[in-house]
């Protein structure tokens, strides 16, 4: 399954570098964080998520393979598969209570 666009409350996102579905993550997790003040909130799901620091323990095989992002000082690990990044989005949009829409396609 592949990632072919996003709507955050009836809006696109726009892409900034590619059109994967790792470009399509970024741009969902740069959103929250110009967005919302992700590493001072008290929620469970951010901090999971979004950290402080580039090389906080818990990116493991992010850092191990240079997955880590940083954007406005907060940085999150893009080392997941498809699907997980499709958790992930999902579960950060509930718990900021956005309105997520994610559009996929088969890889074939």
């Amino acid at each position: 399954m592949k990632i072919s666009g996003i709507m955050v409350n009836g809006m696109p996102l726009i892409i900034p570098d590619n059109s994967s579905s790792t470009g399509y993550f970024k741009a969902f997790m740069n959103y929250c964080i110009q967005n919302f003040p992700v590493t001072h909130l008290d929620s469970v799901i951010l901090n999971k998520y979004f950290k402080p620091e580039q090389n906080h323990p818990d990116f493991r095989q992010g850092i191990f393979y240079n997955r880590i992002i940083g954007f406005n000082g907060v940085f999150y690990s893009t080392y997941s598969n498809n699907e997980r990044k499709i958790l992930i989005m999902e579960t950060i949009a509930e718990d900021l209570g956005l309105n997520l829409r994610i559009i996929t396609r088969n890889n074939h």
